[in-house]
């Protein structure tokens, strides 16, 4: 592992140098996205083993086309709240990009993101269920660890000042790596928790979503209405804290054709399979795939 930290280190002095001239044009903070080649896997490479590790991070992984990805950590946050949240996220994204030194080019291969995140569908009814996640979230990570079939990809993020030095921004390069490099995994040590109640899915609440589910289906016949999305609420009490490894790993073994996610902030985590693709880019296409 220390190979792998003393060789990206002189890549990215390396990278410093051919960007000397556009570092000291910077007149306002900005981001350094750094993207390494890791075919040799340092002993850290474990996207979803890691998730765990940040209190802020993204997983999403789609298991019959061998793809992956782990965002870790928070370099930057841009957080939204109310109706107006789309467009405040956008400008300030956009401001971000504007402020971007990477060598990215050079792994045109590969398509990854510099802002992951997620904004809520609707704001106007808080729950209590939500509360650590904000109306919009999009972060830039620290680490970015990407695995397409068997090609893996590393990506260090830094945010920089002005007049910051070379020596300086190797000197918080270097940090990051030691600091990924000195997590401890252990999935195969997860402690055992027992299931000690469920709410929501009584005998009285399955058949009441039933005859909402009936009484929908008549609506829609008659024509009353064109379309409706119903949902319930079921609750799990554990003796312990579920870790969510496991369970992603059980949502990957049912439904590799699925988009397998992790959506982690603080203590709770947003996860699941949908078969549902929100947008896919590719140079000068977008594909979308809503089921609904």
């Amino acid at each position: 592992m220390e190979d792998f930290i003393s060789n990206s280190a002189n890549t990215f002095s390396t990278f410093l140098s051919e960007k000397e001239k556009e570092l000291k044009n910077q007149v306002n903070p900005y981001i350094i996205s750094f993207v390494l080649n890791a075919e040799d896997s340092p002993a850290f490479f474990e996207p979803l083993e890691l998730t765990t590790n940040f209190d802020l991070s993204f997983f999403y992984e789609k298991p019959d086309e061998q793809f992956s990805f782990a965002a870790l950590g928070n370099c930057l946050e841009i957080t939204e709240n109310g109706s107006g949240r789309f467009a405040a996220s956008v400008k300030k994204i956009k401001e971000w990009q504007n402020s971007l030194i990477t060598n990215a080019h050079k792994f045109d291969d590969f398509t990854f993101p510099l802002f992951v995140g997620g904004v809520k569908f609707m704001v106007e009814h808080a729950d209590e269920n939500w509360k650590d996640f904000s109306d919009s979230t999009w972060f830039v990570p620290d680490f970015l660890l990407l695995i397409k079939e068997n090609k893996k990809i590393f990506v260090v993020n830094i945010l920089a000042n002005p007049g910051n030095s070379a020596g300086a921004l190797l000197k918080k390069f270097e940090a990051k790596l030691q600091s990924i490099n000195s997590i401890k995994i252990n999935s195969e040590n997860i402690s055992k928790v027992e299931l000690l109640n469920v709410f929501g899915n009584s005998p009285k609440e399955k058949k009441k979503w039933k005859q909402a589910v009936e009484s929908s289906l008549l609506n829609i016949e008659s024509g009353e209405i064109d379309k409706i999305v119903l949902s319930r609420k079921v609750e799990f009490l554990f003796s312990g804290e579920q870790s969510i490894i496991p369970l992603q790993k059980k949502l990957r073994a049912a439904y590799p054709n699925c988009y397998n996610f992790i959506f982690r902030r603080g203590t709770s985590y947003f996860f699941g399979a949908t078969p549902e693709r929100l947008a896919k880019f590719k140079k000068n296409e977008i594909v979308f795939e809503a089921l609904a």
